[in-house]
């Protein structure tokens, strides 16, 4: 898994346009302007933005659309060296590694999604096309009712496990291709094997990397969200069910 080098609009790539797709609670999918993601803000309804391939100019007319604040704006645009996932002022903002195909080449790339979710609407940017965000799509606008659609956290929940779990073919495929090599070095493998299993134990050692800066993540929400719960009961205005 190669490690996240910059940030999606310095990746930008000038011979192929950017794509915006809105996808709103009545599981519409169609091509978005900055003007339309701002009528979508404005009525009040939650809705998904995607964006694909754009430049600085591009991102900022988009993030300007959604009314992000200065911090919310550096976390979909500033540099990102790791995986990360945080609850920072009311949002979850994360950079988040796909898998770019499902042949053995691709255990050594990774398209990252950054992800911003708000109350309003997801945000998700990425440099290049990636096939499980497009299917994370396409689970979204299939689930049952404008209801479960405008969850937040089963939209989050969704695309998150979507995009972690793109890699499992190539770490079954990686499995496979280490019980052969098993098999031949039994029958006395040849000098080459060597330099593959170096090249795997590479792989290996950044996914396991970039899954412990995840978990260690994860780990830090739910210390805070223990905290919260706990402060729950006595906040004015929540329900019996706040804590839970």
């Amino acid at each position: 898994m190669a490690m996240p080098q910059d940030t999606p609009t310095s990746l930008h790539d000038p011979s192929m346009p950017a794509v915006a797709r809105l996808v709103d609670t009545a599981g519409h999918d169609q091509p978005a302007t900055p003007r339309d993601v701002a009528g979508q803000l404005q009525s009040g309804g939650f809705f998904w933005l995607d964006l694909e391939n754009p430049d600085d100019g591009e991102l900022a007319e988009f993030c300007q659309s959604l009314r992000l604040s200065a911090d919310s704006i550096d976390s979909v645009t500033q540099p990102s060296q790791r995986s990360s996932f945080a609850l920072v002022a009311g949002s979850v903002q994360a950079v988040l590694p796909t898998a770019v195909g499902t042949r053995p080449s691709a255990w050594l790339k990774a398209n990252y999604i950054t992800l911003l979710l708000t109350g309003q609407f997801l945000f998700t940017v990425h440099a290049a096309p990636s096939t499980p965000l497009q299917y994370a799509r396409h689970q979204y606008r299939a689930l049952d009712g404008q209801d479960a659609r405008a969850d937040q956290l089963r939209l989050l929940f969704l695309v998150t496990d979507i995009l972690i779990g793109s890699f499992r073919p190539q770490l079954l495929a990686l499995d496979d291709r280490l019980g052969e090599i098993q098999l031949g070095m039994l029958r006395g493998a040849p000098p080459e094997v060597h330099e593959e299993l170096v090249k795997i134990l590479g792989v290996l050692t950044d996914a396991i990397q970039e899954l412990g800066w995840y978990a260690n993540d994860l780990e830090d929400i739910a210390e805070d969200l223990e905290d919260i719960a706990e402060m729950a009961d006595g906040l004015p205005g929540l329900r019996p069910s706040a804590q839970q």
